[in-house]
């Protein structure tokens, strides 16, 4: 596939890590192998709004320019599309994170509990829900898997 005069690869690589740096278990793979698509929507997002904040600068983009906001954050004034920055942040929020959710892996290894808050059965967890899990549960976690958090990718 090419946007914008790149080539783009869209295979699903497998990753061998998470978001944390741990190695994903097998049976995890296929979610976090969805990680290079989450990386693709975060480039093509970019592009697109370099695109659309140009479209709004031209004769041709002041229908389009009534629909946008202007932006002064971190730079020169551009033009903002909220709904397409609000997309951004959902895929951004639900990528895959951690590869193991520290509650269920604390009380039973290699099982996800279907109620489980955290996850919700999933087994792992997207950056925010696992920021939000107590800062002990996490360690004991990192302890159980034989990992000192010093090891950890930032």
């Amino acid at each position: 596939m090419r946007v914008a005069g790149r080539e783009i690869l869209l295979a699903a690589a497998e990753t061998s890590s998470d978001g944390l740096g741990l190695p994903v278990p097998a049976p995890m793979a296929d979610i976090f192998a969805a990680l290079a698509d989450f990386r693709l929507a975060k480039d093509l997002y970019g592009q697109l709004t370099h695109l659309i904040d140009r479209l709004a600068r031209q004769p041709g983009g002041a229908v389009l320019r009534q629909h946008l906001t202007r932006k002064t954050e971190h730079g020169p004034e551009r033009f903002d599309c909220a709904e397409l920055h609000a997309s951004y942040q959902k895929a951004l929020a639900a990528a895959p994170y951690s590869s193991y959710c520290p509650l269920c892996y604390l009380a039973h290894p290699g099982f996800s509990h279907p109620d489980c808050k955290l996850c919700r059965g999933q087994g792992w967890t997207t950056q925010s829900a696992f920021e939000s899990c107590p800062e002990n549960y996490r360690r004991e976690m990192f302890n159980a898997l034989g990992v000192r958090q010093l090891e950890l990718v930032a």
